[in-house]
């Protein structure tokens, strides 16, 4: 049937713009499989946080978030290391592709048992002398494993994203959904915050097991051999670009748990940290599809960068960036004129926090504006400056949230974060200006100074003038947006890509009634 379908010439007309049909088909299959998990995890954490309130619910955020700190030790950015370089090589070096395979999996799974086991060792020292809670050492201990099990899951997902198996990505994020859903619920009406961490290690294991079993596919697929031991001579190439990744990824996740570490520690820290929990669980709801352009965006770019004619040719960049500001844009203000009202669907502890998520949303508003970029520079390997640029992000937001938090509590890590990202995304972009395609900075620049003045005229309105104003301004938004914020020529490609996508669905489904 594939067969026969390629043989219509409709498929040679999309021959000359393989990498925006390679950035639609891998973000297809990535919308279906993170529709089912975001939108189950969303509700997985709804139940949660009603159910253990701010409290617990911040003391489970800070272990997750210690995890997490200790995973991107362990991972010491091999994820995105292995996305680049598979990407790169799995075309014309299938022995290089197999050593970049063996290469971050043993070198992931050595120094995720290191960090696991100094935990499951050491708690106490986390738990009394960092976190000023020591009756959380036993939760540390019981989930210490998790730091190896889900930075194996992050390195095997940076491999699958080079070689665009997203389609399989996709299955396994869904099933992971349905799996949070049933056993984090089950454990945290059984065993409270326990029974939640180990419902959540269990789903991890089995997510882990999946993975492993689409690498073993791929491998018989590509017809790969990984090799576990004889890499070396990739290493030092390896090391230039993991180095300054790992650098880049690590200072990030050091300053939101060292800011979370100056939040636990004011009076009723936990409870503000609880709150911030929650407000972070829309920042998924925003940064749903830009992330999946993100994921799809850095092995399609690596494979246009090495086949262009035309090393000013960004037109890739600029398609990606007008759509990421598109769709970030108009659902940002939908959620700061519902901000008072979002709360309410946590519980009775969480309302009052409206500032708190409108500080998150115009922080995933600023930093999806930069985001696209932040793969370009991955894509061309200039990690150093991603690091630079991430350095200045962190240290603003440590900073601002140790000065500005015992008068604003965890609203200073959400505000704090938004305005490091606004001065780090200026920054970025008057630096790389000169590789950009013409007018880009000029329209980025735009689109922050808008986002400053939507958001600051939100804090002034009461909660009823809000949701008066919502369409109004919703509507503004998506008309600037539309005329101002992106691209002309992106406007209209976009509408002729989709025209042939939908085109090209209809002709195949045609074809098989044809057959039938």
């Amino acid at each position: 049937m594939n067969i026969f379908l390629k043989k219509f010439s409709f498929y040679t007309s999309f021959s000359r713009n393989r990498q925006f049909l390679n950035l639609f088909r891998g973000a297809f299959w990535s919308v279906l499989g993170n529709v089912f998990y975001q939108g189950l995890n969303f509700i997985t954490f709804i139940i949660i946080a009603r159910y253990l309130g701010k409290t617990a619910f911040g003391e489970f955020g800070i272990i997750n978030n210690t995890f997490l700190m200790f995973g991107e030790f362990s991972g010491i950015g091999l994820g995105l290391t292995a996305t680049k370089y598979i990407a790169e090589f799995r075309y014309n070096d299938k022995e290089n592709t197999g050593k970049i395979i063996g290469l971050t999996l043993t070198f992931t799974f050595i120094l995720g048992l290191i960090f696991s086991l100094i935990v499951y060792n050491f708690p106490e020292f986390i738990s009394d002398k960092i976190l000023n809670a020591p009756h959380l050492k036993y939760l540390l201990k019981i989930s210490s494993s998790l730091i190896l099990i889900n930075a194996l899951i992050g390195v095997l997902n940076g491999i699958f994203s080079g070689f665009e198996a997203f389609k399989e990505i996709s299955l396994i994020n869904a099933s992971r959904g349905v799996l949070n859903l049933i056993f984090m619920i089950t454990g945290v009406y059984t065993f409270h915050t326990v029974g939640l961490l180990i419902g959540y290690l269990f789903v991890s294991v089995i997510t882990l097991l999946l993975s492993v079993i689409l690498l073993n596919n791929i491998k018989k697929r590509e017809n790969l051999t990984i090799f576990f031991f004889n890499f070396f001579k990739l290493f030092t190439t390896v090391f230039k670009f993991s180095f300054p990744a790992f650098l880049s990824s690590v200072v990030v996740v050091i300053s939101m748990w060292l800011a979370n570490i100056i939040i636990v520690n004011l009076p009723n820290g936990y409870s503000e940290l609880g709150q911030l929990n929650a407000a972070l669980q829309f920042r998924g709801i925003l940064m749903f599809l830009p992330a999946i352009i993100l994921q799809v965006l850095l092995p399609v770019m690596v494979n246009s960068l090495m086949h262009q004619a035309d090393e000013k040719d960004n037109s890739l960049l600029l398609y990606a960036q007008s759509l990421t500001v598109f769709l970030v844009l108009p659902i940002g203000c939908i959620l700061i004129f519902l901000s008072d009202f979002i709360p309410y669907i946590y519980g009775e502890s969480f309302i009052g926090s409206g500032p708190l998520f409108i500080g998150i949303v115009w922080s995933v508003m600023i930093m999806s504006l930069g985001m696209c970029i932040g793969t370009y520079i991955q894509a061309k390997g200039k990690m150093w400056i991603g690091f630079a640029i991430n350095f200045s992000y962190s240290l603003m937001l440590v900073v601002i949230t140790w000065l500005t938090s015992p008068f604003i509590g965890s609203k200073s890590i959400a505000f704090g974060s938004a305005i490091s990202y606004f001065v780090a995304t200026i920054w970025l972009f008057h630096y790389l200006s000169p590789e950009l395609p013409s007018k880009m900075s000029k329209r980025i620049y735009i689109s922050l100074f808008f986002s400053f003045i939507l958001v600051g005229f939100s804090l002034l309105l009461s909660p009823l003038l809000k949701l008066i104003l919502l369409m109004p301004f919703s509507l503004l938004t998506l008309y600037l947006s539309i005329n101002f914020f992106i691209d002309s020529k992106v406007k209209l490609r976009l509408s002729r890509s989709f025209s042939l996508v939908l085109k090209k669905f209809k002709l195949n489904f045609s074809l098989i009634n044809l057959l039938n």
